[in-house]
């Protein structure tokens, strides 16, 4: 996470703060592999958990890391070679309990 975080900083020197933005989250959107997911794949397993349209809804940490291994364990066997599977659900948690929790 310490790496990503850092990686990010190259991105400050980008002029317009929309396009250092975009630069920065689809740089951690491709560090979690969350570009090879489908939003199709990713709504089945937010119904699986019951999350979908839960905006207000408080989940665990557990829950969390449960969602996580569905999401993460079904990019593992569509890329196989791609997905560490520990390792994106440990960088994903951690990025989320950074950005959300208080």
């Amino acid at each position: 996470m310490t790496e990503l975080m850092t990686a990010l900083t190259e991105f400050n020197d980008v002029k317009y703060s929309a396009y250092r933005t975009g630069l920065k989250l689809r740089s951690v959107q491709q560090k979690l592999c969350m570009d090879l997911m489908y939003i199709d794949s990713l709504i089945n397993i937010f119904d699986q958990h019951g999350l979908r349209a839960q905006n207000d809804k408080l989940i665990s940490v557990s829950d969390i890391i449960g969602c996580l291994q569905n999401i993460y364990n079904e990019l593992a066997q569509q890329h196989p070679k791609i997905v560490n599977v520990s390792l994106c659900i440990d960088l994903c948690l951690n990025w989320l309990l950074n950005l959300y929790d208080t």
